[in-house]
């Protein structure tokens, strides 16, 4: 986790809890704010946490990374007017306000990609309030992170997945 801007100021423990327990609550139900950093530590899994005071597109950014499987998954976030927003993802900027329900979407930057996943989403009732799209270049890897109206089926998700990867 990195602190950059006015955040690297301020007494972080709080943001550095919570950041640790929403990334480790998928796998363990029961951690909590107060229990993460020492789950974390008793497990033996490596965390830093820095801070930057360097000048940013935003006042404050916060980035986190998570080493999985091999590779690193980042994402950074900042505060516009009081509320939350991702505004980078994989070294991709964009700017996606935080929604009850997300899909986050792996996908090349082709024609069609949005019509597809628009009338997968469609066909399964399911409604999109928000659709943010960020990319490396034309043609190239793409996100989408994409706020719905309610939960997305499983079988939705693998099949939205394999069609929007070009598998299906």
């Amino acid at each position: 986790i990195t602190f950059q801007g006015e955040v690297s100021r301020l007494n972080t423990r709080p943001i550095t809890a919570a950041a640790l327990t929403g990334i480790m609550r998928p796998l363990l139900p029961d951690v909590n704010m107060v229990s993460a950093p020492a789950v974390l530590k008793d497990k033996g899994i490596p965390f830093t946490e820095s801070r930057l005071d360097a000048p940013a597109a935003y006042e404050s950014l916060l980035h986190v990374g998570v080493l999985s499987r091999g590779s690193w998954r980042r994402v950074t976030g900042t505060v516009v007017a009081g509320a939350p927003r991702i505004v980078r993802v994989k070294d991709m900027a964009l700017e996606a306000a935080f929604r009850p329900v997300m899909l986050y979407v792996n996908n090349s930057d082709s024609p069609g990609f949005i019509g597809a996943l628009g009338v997968i989403l469609g066909e399964a009732q399911i409604n999109i309030a928000t659709f943010h799209l960020g990319r490396q270049g034309t043609g190239e890897e793409a996100v989408a992170i994409v706020g719905v109206d309610q939960v997305v089926p499983d079988e939705v998700q693998e099949y939205a997945d394999a069609v929007v990867i070009g598998e299906g």
